[in-house]
């Protein structure tokens, strides 16, 4: 995504929703037109400013860009990957030399068979080894992915964004997009310790992936200490997933 709201508002993207709304409060009161001395800059600034915070100025809207964000970053990285390993198979692969020809041999029909049948088996594995690294079926999954993520959190489908997150992982059982919304979506229902298996497997995946992680810490520590606290039968604080995204 070419527009990054977090850069215009100065913040990462991890921070908390009410360190969020300061630093568009404090950047809309520098920068209103009337207290600046450049009005056309301060213009300019103040709708860059307004853009960033329509797309993440509440929790659920903050939500499904994160998400979206999250999916194109994937599916750079995915292109960037395989990239590299068409240039490395370019490289690799050595040029053959022209086949010399080999005396007939007289084979009996049986072992002509055979080896035909041999033939045949080989280039059916490597049909379906293709199959299943073809750019355009990781392009598929990612829409799908995308897909769910709208369900999730724009329309809170959560049912048809769980069996879209399971066909993907039925397609590609690491994939880590699909394991994440996952997470997001058990961590909605309240199912706190699948949500943590779910990054938990997720990182096993990609354990680099260090906003995943802090996602997942964020959640273990904030389900310790709603476990800690007292639980009066009313109260009007709010879940602890709208908590996890302010």
């Amino acid at each position: 995504m070419s527009f990054d709201p977090y850069q215009v508002l100065g913040e990462e993207r991890e921070v908390s929703f009410e360190v969020l709304k300061a630093s568009y409060r404090r950047l809309v009161r520098d920068n209103h037109p009337d207290v600046a001395p450049d009005k056309t800059a301060a213009t300019i600034r103040m709708a860059q400013i307004n853009q960033a915070w329509r797309l993440v100025g509440d929790p659920q809207k903050r939500a499904e860009f994160d998400s979206r964000a999250r999916l194109a970053e994937i599916e750079s990285q995915n292109q960037a990957r395989q990239a590299r390993e068409s240039a490395q198979r370019a490289r690799s692969t050595p040029q053959k030399s022209p086949p010399r020809a080999k005396p007939a041999v007289p084979q009996s029909r049986a072992a002509t068979r055979e080896k035909s049948a041999r033939r045949q088996k080989s280039t059916s594995r490597t049909k379906v080894a293709r199959h299943n690294a073809s750019p355009m079926r990781e392009m598929r999954l990612v829409h799908q992915i995308s897909l769910a993520s709208q369900l999730f959190h724009r329309e809170r489908k959560v049912k048809e964004a769980t069996a879209l997150c399971r066909a993907v992982l039925l397609a590609d059982g690491r994939n880590v997009a699909a394991r994440e919304l996952m997470g997001d979506i058990f961590a909605y229902q309240g199912l706190f310790d699948y949500a943590l298996m779910m990054f938990d497997q997720a990182l096993q995946i990609a354990p680099d992936d260090a906003m995943l992680r802090r996602k997942r810490d964020r959640l273990e520590i904030a389900h310790s200490q709603s476990n800690a606290a007292p639980h009066p039968e009313k109260s009007t604080r709010p879940s602890l997933w709208h908590r996890l995204r302010a």
